[in-house]
């Protein structure tokens, strides 16, 4: 498991990536040192493990992008979780399975759809038989939507497909399965 800060403001922050990244001591304290920038904290753990929480001063700075140059981050708290949800489906074009088709799953709150290191997207194929599964999904309301591959690589208007897509609520260890339509362009 490490831990990674990552800058997101490029104006009065780094040139490149300059990501800091620190590894957890023995007893789970963790310094993550040269913190002058605005941006995310991340973990990157094994795939059964997901960042819950990013605790600083009581609040949850998970998904906002934080300014470390004049924060005191003495007791910042990550928050780690387990208890993951997945959800599957059979995807169909009206009456038969939809094969190889690109599968999204957006959360419903549009300040969760950070694609700098985002912690409740998903996406997948769905098989030759229209099923799939997406696993390792945070507890929360989502939006999901099945498309052709897409020809453009336009990260916006994927990002607003969820308007269009199928709501689903999981809870923590929640296996859902859905029905889904393939949505025509």
């Amino acid at each position: 498991m490490s831990i990674t800060f990552a800058p997101t403001d490029f104006v009065s922050g780094p040139v490149g990536s300059n990501r800091i990244a620190a590894k957890p001591n023995d007893d789970w304290s963790f310094e993550l040192g040269g913190l002058a920038w605005t941006g995310l904290v991340r973990v990157a753990a094994p795939a059964t493990w997901a960042l819950k929480n990013v605790i600083l001063n009581g609040r949850d700075i998970a998904d906002e992008p934080s300014d470390f140059q004049t924060a005191d981050v003495d007791g910042l708290e990550l928050v780690m979780t387990n208890r993951l949800a997945s959800i599957s489906a059979t995807v169909t074009d009206g009456n038969n399975p939809a094969a190889a088709c690109l599968v999204l799953v957006l959360p419903e709150d549009q300040s969760k759809r950070s694609l700098i290191w985002p912690r409740f997207l998903g996406s997948t194929s769905a098989k030759s038989d229209g099923t799939f599964k997406i696993a390792g999904l945070l507890a929360g309301r989502y939006r999901i939507v099945a498309i052709d591959p897409p020809t453009t690589r336009d990260l916006e208007w994927l990002m607003n497909l969820g308007s269009l897509g199928t709501p689903v609520v999981v809870a923590e260890d929640e296996s859902r399965t859905v029905a889904l339509r393939l949505m025509k362009r």
